[in-house]
């Protein structure tokens, strides 16, 4: 099993355990970096236009209702059956902060698609890539959770 320290306290004062320093030289960097995992999970939240994405394919882009309802918008949801439960051993495999530099290029590449792409084709990618995207915003927490508390529960920055 794995011991976990906790601090003593002798004669009033608190003392860490061995090989453990109270403040460090990367304890500033993890809370830095900390903040901003934290700030991108929220703004990952705003997706203004999600809402709006029926009505945009079928008003400016020109697709029925039908081709939205039926050949689009399903690929997403099959999509994200199999980004979802790849992601964590993807992860794994690679790192943490691959699979998100991959999900925000795959944000990417949904927002390029729907503003220049103009077959049902290219709407199927845009759905794969959200898709891929949104699998990979679950990563944003465990790499949150990671650095605060380690692999081992020990805390610390970890190779993710």
């Amino acid at each position: 099993g794995v011991r976990r320290c906790r601090p003593r306290r002798r004669r009033g004062r608190a003392t860490m355990c061995p090989g453990s320093a109270a403040v460090g030289p990367h304890r500033p960097r993890l809370d830095r970096t900390a903040l901003h995992v934290c700030a991108c999970a929220f703004l990952m939240q705003f997706k203004p236009s999600e809402p709006h994405l029926v009505p945009y394919l079928t008003d400016i882009k020109g697709f029925s209702t039908h081709a939205v309802n039926r050949e689009i918008l399903p690929v997403s949801l099959y999509a994200s059956l199999v980004f979802f439960v790849l992601a964590g051993p993807i992860a794994s495999l690679t790192s943490t902060k691959t699979v998100l530099l991959v999900g925000a290029g795959c944000k990417l590449v949904t927002r390029g698609l729907l503003l220049w792409g103009r077959t049902i084709r290219d709407m199927r990618t845009m759905q794969v890539a959200f898709a891929a995207g949104a699998a990979s915003d679950l990563m944003a927490y465990a790499y949150l959770a990671a650095m605060c508390c380690g692999e081992n529960g020990g805390g610390g920055d970890v190779g993710v």
